[in-house]
């Protein structure tokens, strides 16, 4: 199991925060995040299998 630092702790808003910030699409993917965290979609995942999934998503990172 992944250390507590590598999970994306959506129930955190600086974490959406964050991530968000980290994209050309910045609001686009705050709400892709909370629609998905809303739905239990990326519960548990750590950080870079978040990254996938935003890529595969189309969502071009900046950072």
């Amino acid at each position: 199991m992944p250390s507590d630092y590598a999970l994306f702790n959506y129930k955190q808003a600086h974490e959406v925060q964050y991530v968000s910030s980290l994209y050309l699409e910045r609001q686009k993917v705050k709400e892709c995040l909370k629609a998905h965290c809303s739905n239990g979609t990326i519960s548990q995942w750590t950080h870079k299998q978040l990254y996938d999934f935003l890529a595969k998503h189309g969502f071009t990172k900046i950072k």
